[in-house]
């Protein structure tokens, strides 16, 4: 079965004239942008030949883009890497491509709706959730998450009474 892709980054603008480029990151582990990494862009492999932290995001320099017309042409193009590269994560943490698409239920495995997106809040991780009403919003917390499995597909969640 062929590796799919995760995306880690996405191309925000052109930084300089020698093809550099400003990337959001979107990920927590920093090493994907080291020197010597390769990242895809649409399949290709692209090498981080050079790359540095400036403010919330990255200015990198990928190899074979020398100049500031090159770097353009990459302005909004997603930086990806084989999920078989995924670094492992902690008993209980889960990518938030794993997240999108479980199904919630209650504790009596009552249908709520799918999660559709994780959305990052100061506080917390809140989880989105298509229902037949509407979305749903539900933090990412235990004393609302009770369990996520992934290979069932499923995250379990209390039972939150609207107003």
């Amino acid at each position: 079965m062929p590796d799919t892709h995760v995306t880690i980054a996405r191309i925000v603008k052109p930084f300089g004239l020698r093809g550099r480029v400003v990337v959001e990151s979107l990920t927590d582990f920093p090493d994907r942008f080291a020197p010597g990494s390769v990242l895809l862009i649409d399949n290709q492999p692209f090498e981080v030949t050079a790359g540095r932290p400036q403010k919330h995001r990255w200015v990198l320099k990928l190899k074979d883009v020398n100049t500031p017309e090159d770097a353009e042409t990459l302005r909004g193009a997603l930086l990806q890497v084989p999920e078989s590269d995924l670094h492992p994560l902690p008993q209980g943490r889960f990518y938030r491509f794993q997240l999108i698409g479980l199904l919630a239920v209650t504790r009596e495995d009552k249908e709520i709706g799918t999660v559709t997106d994780v959305l990052e809040t100061p506080a917390n991780d809140v989880y989105q959730i298509q229902t037949p009403a509407g979305e749903r919003l539900v933090p990412a917390l235990p004393e609302f998450v009770v369990e996520i499995n992934l290979d069932a597909g499923r995250m379990v969640v209390e039972e939150i009474e609207t107003v």
